[in-house]
């Protein structure tokens, strides 16, 4: 079984993803609704704005849109874990970057590397390192 996660932004998706993907490592796909086949039923929405995004990290997949209108994160947290303390705080920091840093990354009893932070987008993120 494969879980992924899938965010709802309020138009500003493809700049999220593409700040993910530039922190997490990875291109996203993305397709607006102006690129939407047919496009029947889309006269709503922007046609700049995501209709569908897609960063695949490693076997790890974080979809996106903007089919939001009031974007408000709330119970919850992606968390992203890798396998050394090292890259663990590389992507720490490069989603730190514009955000707040919740609890600092560092060594914990549960984990040698771990830190919770919101990014700029206001997406909250657990980014934690495997045990090993």
């Amino acid at each position: 079984m494969t879980s992924n996660l899938y965010l709802f932004f309020a138009g500003d998706c493809a700049a999220a993803l593409t700040f993910y993907g530039e922190a997490l490592g990875g291109t996203p796909t993305i397709v607006t609704f102006g690129q939407a086949p047919g496009g029947e039923g889309m006269e709503e929405y922007d046609p700049d704005q995501v209709m569908h995004a897609e960063l695949q990290v490693g076997d790890w997949k974080l979809m996106a849109s903007d089919g939001a209108t009031d974007a408000t994160f709330q119970g919850f947290a992606v968390v992203y874990t890798s396998a050394t303390v090292e890259r663990s705080r590389e992507v720490f920091e490069a989603l730190a970057a514009g955000g707040t840093v919740d609890s600092p990354f560092e060594p914990a009893f549960y984990s040698p590397g771990f830190g919770l932070l919101t990014d700029k987008f206001g997406v909250p993120w657990m980014i934690d390192t495997a045990q090993g």
